[in-house]
């Protein structure tokens, strides 16, 4: 009975480890869809964004660009066209 809870207790330590890491993987993905998603609803893609803002020197993360573009549509429209 000792073995298999001491088993199961460091079976789940390191399925905590690695969730708490695809946590964050998961989580980039969700707000690379978003983005995409109000991006093509404006006429550019993705890539294209992140590569003009880049190039703008706009410092604005993923997880903000996501934020916007799902709470904020009007800005995310603008943005894309200031971007463009």
């Amino acid at each position: 009975m000792v073995k298999q809870a001491k088993t199961a207790s460091t079976r789940a330590g390191a399925y905590a480890y690695a969730d708490r890491r695809k946590k964050k993987r998961t989580a980039r993905q969700v707000w690379s869809a978003r983005i995409n998603a109000a991006t093509r609803a404006n006429g550019t893609t993705y890539s294209r964004l992140l590569g003009a803002c880049k190039k703008a020197g706009v410092k604005v993360d993923r997880k903000i660009l996501a934020t916007l573009s799902r709470d904020y549509p009007q800005v995310m429209s603008e943005l894309v066209k200031l971007m463009k």
